[in-house]
């Protein structure tokens, strides 16, 4: 079942394509990579969704850890702030970015 919470123009903005993936080999799926190009994009455009590393990415963020793993997602939302702190490039804290992630796991978890 493809999780229509998560995508471009839905509620959380990404992560649909690794939920996908990830309940299709829970559900005894097969899957493999085919490494042959699929489309060509002539108009490149700036992306609609991703603007940096902002409150709404780390909320996403969160609502996609709780949603792929209910059991391991504060450990995943903790080694995702500490192993891409330097990305942040000081705009946000780890501890920030932590709380964030919690929120939309929050978010999700309630709904």
């Amino acid at each position: 079942m493809f999780d229509t919470r998560f995508g471009a123009g839905s509620e959380y903005l990404s992560g649909e394509d690794n939920l996908f993936l990830s309940q299709c080999i829970k559900s005894g799926l097969k899957a493999i990579a085919v490494p042959d190009q699929i489309a060509v994009l002539r108009d490149c455009r700036d992306s609609t969704w991703y603007s940096g590393m902002n409150d709404e990415y780390f909320h996403n963020r969160g609502a996609f850890f709780f949603t792929f793993s209910k059991f391991l997602y504060v450990m995943l939302i903790v080694r995702f702030a500490i192993k891409n702190r330097r990305a942040f490039k000081n705009e946000i804290t780890v501890t920030k970015a932590i709380r964030l992630m919690l929120e939309g796991a929050r978010s999700v978890r309630n709904n």
